[in-house]
């Protein structure tokens, strides 16, 4: 089998960061190169992997990353809904001789439907990709990645190139890249910890779907297998959608353990949680009550089905190795 050549973006972030570690330790006779925004960026990438080369620039420069793309077998998007950078990846893997092969990570708040977001409660649809991948792949430009997934998954028909999207959910756990590590839940503590006391949103009904960040790089190392061996078991295109998921959790789960933990650890004197109304939340964030009190809940069947585990399943150990990064900074 000849060498891989896999250029992947967005690994000086949380998830990113992951990705690339768990990726070249699993597939190590590849050749990796990596987006970068800056030489310190770039410093950090190669004092960790000295084998990956960095290329500096912005995921929207069209000449760097059209040619990065063209240069790659595979492309590994983790930088975000950009249109301009999936056009400038689109256009350098089609531009190739063989084409080319693009695993996009999206997420879940495309489930959110902005006119009935009901704050605090928790939703009372579950989306499952084996059952509703139609319904959710003809979404309104309404909701969020809505027309940046449908594009991506229209690239084989219009352009030739293969694309897969992995929708994540709620992600949990300490990362393990050389830049960014702390996610959503490592800024939920920092806000108790400036507060001095749990919160959530409402009756923090809301439930999320979670899987852990280590968990969410292995599905991405799962299919990127399954590409380089050219299985069957993966679909492409308009087929090509697969959520990863582990289990749920409220959000008021969620709170009353990191207070607890808190407490436990010195840094609150209660575990006692308020109850904050919309309005009020707002005053600490302006996007309160989505990232505290939306709710979001899907079920990965599809990536299951072809034989993906994800192997942590303890929320709270999450969130409590979560709680102590947090409170080492």
């Amino acid at each position: 089998m000849q060498t891989q050549k896999i250029f992947i973006t967005g690994t000086t972030g949380y998830l990113g960061g992951t990705t690339l570690d768990l990726v070249s330790k699993t597939f190590p006779a590849a050749e990796y190169s990596v987006l970068v925004r800056t030489k310190e960026q770039a410093d950090a990438i190669t004092s960790a992997y000295p084998s990956v080369t960095t290329i500096i620039g912005d995921i929207s420069s069209q000449d760097i990353v059209t040619h990065a793309a063209n240069a790659a077998d595979i492309v590994i998007d983790i930088a975000g809904d950009n249109e301009s950078g999936i056009q400038n990846i689109l256009s350098g893997l089609a531009s190739k001789p063989g084409k080319g092969t693009l695993i996009h990570v999206s997420g879940i708040t495309c489930l959110l439907d902005p006119s009935s977001l009901n704050l605090g409660y928790a939703a009372t649809r579950i989306y499952n990709d084996l059952d509703d991948k139609g319904e959710i792949l003809a979404f309104e430009p309404t909701r969020e990645h809505a027309i940046l997934d449908q594009r991506i998954l229209r690239a084989p028909e219009e352009m030739g190139v293969n694309t897969v999207i992995l929708s994540s959910c709620q992600i949990i756990g300490n990362g393990s890249g050389p830049w960014k590590k702390d996610s959503f839940g490592h800024g939920y503590v920092k806000t108790v910890l400036g507060r001095g006391k749990g919160f959530v949103v409402q009756q923090g009904e809301n439930v999320w779907s979670w899987c852990s960040v280590r968990d969410v790089a292995s599905a991405i190392v799962f299919t990127l297998d399954k590409i380089i061996t050219g299985s069957s078991d993966i679909e492409y295109g308009q087929d090509g959608y697969y959520f990863v998921q582990t289990g749920e959790v409220s959000f008021r789960e969620q709170a009353q353990a990191v207070a607890t933990k808190l407490q436990q650890l010195g840094k609150l004197d209660t575990d006692a949680i308020d109850e904050l109304s919309v309005p009020q939340a707002t005053k600490i964030h302006p996007y309160a009550g989505l990232l505290w009190g939306a709710s979001c809940r899907s079920r990965a069947g599809r990536l299951r089905s072809i034989g993906w585990s994800p192997q942590e399943r303890d929320w709270k150990a999450l969130m409590d190795e979560t709680v102590v990064a947090a409170t080492a900074v």
